[in-house]
């Protein structure tokens, strides 16, 4: 169950700035290939794992320095097949999240585990930086892909080319 709670920010005493991410592959047989992405955002690593996977699994980590040119990694994302203890952490069954190709646009979509069958999807490749929506069946199950995209379509069908925004 998620818990949010609310913080003060002035407890943090350091930040990484631009980050580094990893983007681990895991194929059948235990086989994997590693990457590693800079210069990007969270959404943009997703978009590029999602695009890239070829029906593998993933699991997306946040690199943090660890002094003498070592990295921790902090899993954001995905979860490694072999590993019996990680795959429990995420619910069953819960869409991991997925990109989304429209047309000539790029959605992410990111299912809500707070909210059964609701997802929401971001125009990565739009002209305004986080604009996008949420859609929420009301049978609570989550949607397959091609229903994501004809919504998607739908939504771009009523943006405003001048201001990519959704008309008044």
């Amino acid at each position: 169950m998620m818990e949010v709670i609310g913080i003060d920010p002035r407890d943090q005493i350091w930040e990484v700035d631009p980050p580094k991410y990893r983007v681990y592959f895991h194929g059948a047989g235990g086989v994997s290939d590693e990457y590693e992405l800079s210069g990007v955002d969270i959404d943009t690593v997703m978009a590029w794992a999602n695009l890239n996977r070829e029906g593998r699994t993933f699991v997306i980590y946040a690199c943090v320095p660890a002094g003498d040119g070592q990295v921790g990694l902090v899993r954001l994302a995905g979860y490694d097949p072999n590993d019996p203890a990680a795959k429990d952490c995420i619910p069953e069954p819960f869409p991991l999240p997925t990109v989304l190709a429209v047309d000539e646009e790029l959605f992410t979509a990111v299912a809500d585990p707070g909210q059964p069958g609701a997802w929401h999807l971001t125009w990565v490749s739009g002209p305004n930086a986080g604009y996008g929506y949420t859609t929420r069946r009301s049978d609570h199950q989550w949607a397959d892909p091609p229903d994501l995209i004809d919504g998607a379509r739908a939504f771009l069908a009523e943006i405003n080319p001048e201001t990519g925004y959704l008309e008044d």
